[in-house]
C-alpha cells in the first residue's frame, strides 16, 4: 500500500511539474502597456521602424520613402525593388503600372521585355546601385558618434 501512495505521489508530482513547465512557456512575463490607458493621442501613434536601405534609395531616385517602405513590407526586396525602379524609368512609365504587372506575377525579364528593354543591363544596374547604397550605410556607420561607455578611449583620460 505505501508503494501505491509512493507511486501516485510521484505521478502526480511528475504530471503537474510537466504541466506547469508547459504553461510557463505559454505565458510571456514582462511589463507593457494596457490598451485605453494613454494620456493623448501622440503616445497611441506608433511610428514603423525607417529601413535606412529604403530611405537611401528613396532618396537616390527621388520618391517618396513611404511608398518604397509599403511595397517592402508587402515583400519586395531590395534588389527587385531597385529593378523595378530601374525599369520604369527607362521606360518612362510609372512605379505604380511596373508594380501592377509585377503584382499580377509577371516575371521581371518578361516586364522588361514589354517596354523593350535589355533585362541584363537592368540586372547589372540594380547589382551596381544595391552595392553603392550598401557601401554607403557601411560607410556611414563608421561615422555616428560614439557614446561614452562604448570605447576604451574613455578610460584613457
Amino acid at each position: 500500500m505505501k508503494k501505491t501512495y509512493i507511486f501516485l505521489f510521484i505521478f502526480t508530482l511528475h504530471f503537474t511539474l510537466h504541466t506547469l513547465h508547459y504553461l510557463y512557456g505559454q505565458v510571456e512575463v514582462g511589463v507593457g502597456l494596457t490598451p485605453g490607458l494613454t494620456s493623448s493621442k501622440e503616445e497611441k501613434t506608433v511610428e514603423k521602424s525607417r529601413d535606412l536601405f529604403i530611405s537611401e534609395l528613396a532618396e537616390k531616385f527621388a520618391y517618396e520613402e513611404k511608398d518604397l517602405q509599403r511595397l517592402y513590407r508587402r515583400g519586395y526586396g531590395y534588389t527587385e525593388l531597385i529593378k523595378l525602379i530601374l525599369i520604369s524609368q527607362k521606360s518612362a512609365k510609372p512605379l505604380t503600372e511596373v508594380v501592377k504587372k509585377r503584382d499580377k506575377g509577371k516575371k521581371l525579364r518578361i516586364i522588361a521585355k514589354d517596354y523593350e528593354i535589355d533585362y541584363s543591363t537592368i540586372m547589372e544596374e540594380a547589382k551596381q546601385i544595391r552595392e553603392e547604397i550598401n557601401n554607403s550605410l557601411l560607410s556611414g556607420l563608421t561615422t555616428l558618434p560614439l557614446l561614452p561607455g562604448t570605447t576604451e578611449i574613455e578610460n584613457l583620460h
